[in-house]
């Protein structure tokens, strides 16, 4: 019997755990947003769908830092693109994106 929580209440908590496998993911997913640089990025796609290029200029980063961050976020389906003329356009992949991020940035603001 558990301490404060019986054998029975233990074994439902232990039955709503997602899979193994979704907590490699979530954890995938806090790992790609735990930089500043990344973060930015998210920041400005929240604001505007934009290209490389323009993410560098605004962001002060190179070009093939926004591009290396923006793969890793293709791959975690943060993002999605679409092609324009010669240009890719970034945005974020749906709004559960803009809340996680948003929930972040109100929990510290409440300090």
């Amino acid at each position: 019997m558990g301490l404060y929580i019986s054998d029975e209440e233990l074994e439902k908590m232990r039955d709503s755990y997602p899979e193994v496998e979704e907590f490699y993911q979530l954890s995938e997913l806090y790992k790609i947003m735990s930089d500043p640089n990344r973060l930015k990025i998210i920041f400005a796609l929240r604001m505007h769908e934009m290209c490389v290029s323009d993410l560098s200029k605004l962001l002060n980063q190179s070009q093939s830092s926004i591009s290396h961050a923006l793969a890793n976020f293709r791959t975690l389906n943060l993002v999605r693109y679409r092609k324009e003329n010669n240009c890719t356009l970034y945005s974020l992949s749906d709004d559960h994106i803009e809340n996680i991020f948003a929930m972040g940035l109100e929990h510290i603001e409440e300090r």
